[in-house]
């Protein structure tokens, strides 16, 4: 078969005619007339696709990599280059059929030469140069962080205008040059920007702490959410308030005068509770609020005349645990937190431990997986550069948040490091036996 317009063998048959509105010439071009996409998708997402039990929504904006996401997942889309061009012919067969009879059945006045000149026409209205594949991958939430920022939470005075300021993330990240008064989102609005399922938007808006008022999601400013804790604990403290059933209505009662709005003050308690009952009762969780102590302290800006602007304070591990302990109002003894650091690991994802540093101090310091880039490749990137070796139970906390399901966090390990065994030094008694160390490939 060959194309209208093509050289032709001297013999009947059926030749191909593209579309009116189908070009050659931009067959390279995502935006060609008439052009399809073919997505090759797994059995299971294809079946519920084709099922129509699956509603789902492509999203990107110009400079991003497009992704799919359904009600639960999300997956990113590659483009795939094949070297051979797939034309697209609705009901080939059929077409083919009727061509081949409709030479067969015509009178032929010339005889048999004639007929060996005739042609019938089979339309091309598309072609796909192109294969779209599809990979499950970690919400890219990295956009919601970015959009809550832009209507951060301040307190009343500050949302309507009596000041301005710069304000913070909860997770102590600055969000430097916007200010409270600039755009706030619906849920809707946020779903449509945000590459990530309704899902993992709805867990993503819960992991940082974000709460709906008026209709707008937002988070709190550090400095405000430190501030309305501080008198949260003060007034459950000082009234003798059962730490484990704290009533938010109380609560809002005894701190109206300062201004606080009652559902400001229930979303601030239950960030650092559990919920006792379905009536506003709270039982205040010892490691919600350690874990939001250890967060300001770790965040405190060095004061060494020697670190750079910006560089965060580098702490020695008893003075540390001695500021944390005392920043807990009485909540935890300082065994308990000895505890809390050691043994439920609080801090393993805020920060770095040095061990064995000459001085016969341990020390720690900031470095927040919450501030790492959500990409792979640069998130090790960061890691390495951050600490050359680390043992598996040091990179777990920082890289277990871009661990899809499907992708175990061995094969993300051996995709981006590599590792070996090494013995201990003698006389390391928490290396009883060789232990595993990850570099940079």
């Amino acid at each position: 078969m060959s194309a209208i317009g093509g050289p032709h063998q001297k013999k009947g048959g059926v030749v191909l005619r593209f579309a009116s509105d189908f070009e050659d010439s931009g067959l390279s071009e995502e935006s060609a007339p008439g052009k399809y996409r073919l997505f090759e998708i797994d059995g299971s997402l294809g079946q519920r696709l084709l099922e129509g039990k699956e509603t789902f929504h492509i999203k990107g904006g110009p400079n991003d990599e497009a992704v799919l996401c359904t009600s639960e997942e999300t997956f990113e889309i590659k483009k795939k280059e094949s070297s051979n061009t797939l034309l697209l012919i609705p009901k080939l067969d059929d077409q083919l059929k009727s061509a081949q009879q409709k030479l067969s059945a015509a009178p032929i006045p010339g005889g048999e030469e004639e007929l060996n000149s005739r042609v019938e026409e089979v339309q091309v209205p598309a072609a796909m140069p192109n294969i779209y594949t599809m990979k499950k991958i970690a919400p890219r939430l990295g956009q919601l962080k970015t959009l809550l920022r832009e209507g951060i939470y301040p307190g009343e005075d500050v949302a309507n205008g009596t000041h301005r300021k710069r304000a913070k993330l909860n997770d102590g990240s600055s969000s430097s040059g916007v200010h409270a008064s600039g755009n706030t989102y619906t849920f809707k609005e946020l779903f449509d920007r945000v590459q990530c399922s309704e899902k993992e938007l709805q867990e993503g808006l819960l992991s940082l702490n974000a709460f709906e008022l008026h209709g707008k999601w937002r988070v709190f400013e550090d400095a405000y959410l430190t501030k309305l804790f501080d008198s949260i604990l003060s007034t459950v403290v000082g009234n003798g308030m059962p730490v484990d059933c704290v009533s938010a209505s109380t609560l809002a009662e005894n701190l109206n005068v300062q201004g606080y709005l009652p559902e400001v003050i229930e979303k601030a308690l239950s960030m650092f509770s559990n919920v006792c009952d379905e009536k506003g009762q709270y039982a205040l969780d010892k490691t919600k609020v350690a874990k939001f102590r250890a967060k300001q302290l770790l965040s405190t800006f060095s004061t060494n005349k020697n670190a750079a602007v910006g560089d965060f304070k580098r702490w020695r591990m008893c003075d540390f645990m001695e500021e944390w302990t005392d920043s807990m109002f009485g909540l935890a003894s300082a065994s308990e937190m000895s505890d809390l650091l050691s043994v439920s690991k609080v801090c393993n994802d805020l920060a770095t431990l040095e061990r064995g540093c000459g001085d016969g101090h341990e020390y720690i310091q900031r470095f927040f997986a919450s501030d790492l880039p959500e990409d792979a490749t640069k998130r090790f990137a960061a890691l390495f550069a951050r600490r050359q070796k680390w043992e598996e139970g040091d990179i777990k906390p920082f890289i277990e948040g871009i661990v899809v399901t499907g992708n175990p966090l061995a094969t993300l390990l051996l995709k981006n490091s590599r590792s070996s065994m090494v013995k201990p030094k003698p006389g390391t008694p928490q290396y009883p036996k060789s232990y595993r160390v990850y570099t940079a490939r």
